[in-house]
């Protein structure tokens, strides 16, 4: 997939919707073959992760979910992610959450 290209400025919550928009945008350009699409970004500087960032869209670009983890919530506190493989981990587990529901 191409990068996606958005200003990584401002809060987390600004950087969610801006990357959010962007994907959206992506997604109604390309769609996909598939039913979903899912995008992760990851706020990463050596081994500290500041947040974890979770855009799922339909084949149409809406979105189905958007979700932030960062030091504030339960999962990323308990998996305590310091690398791209531990953001990865956190994602398959809101994931598994988000479908047990």
């Amino acid at each position: 997939m191409a990068s996606l290209h958005t200003a990584a400025k401002g809060n987390v919550q600004k950087v969610l919707w801006d990357t959010a928009r962007a994907f959206r945008d992506f997604v109604r350009k390309n769609p996909p073959a598939t039913d979903y699409v899912a995008f992760a970004d990851y706020g990463l500087s050596d081994t500290q992760v500041h947040y974890v960032h979770l855009i799922i869209c339909d084949r149409a670009g809406d979105w189905v979910l958007i979700e932030m983890q960062n030091s504030h919530h339960p999962d990323f506190q308990r998996l305590a992610p310091e690398s791209a493989a531990d953001c990865n981990r956190l994602v398959v587990a809101r994931l598994k959450d988000w479908l047990s529901e």
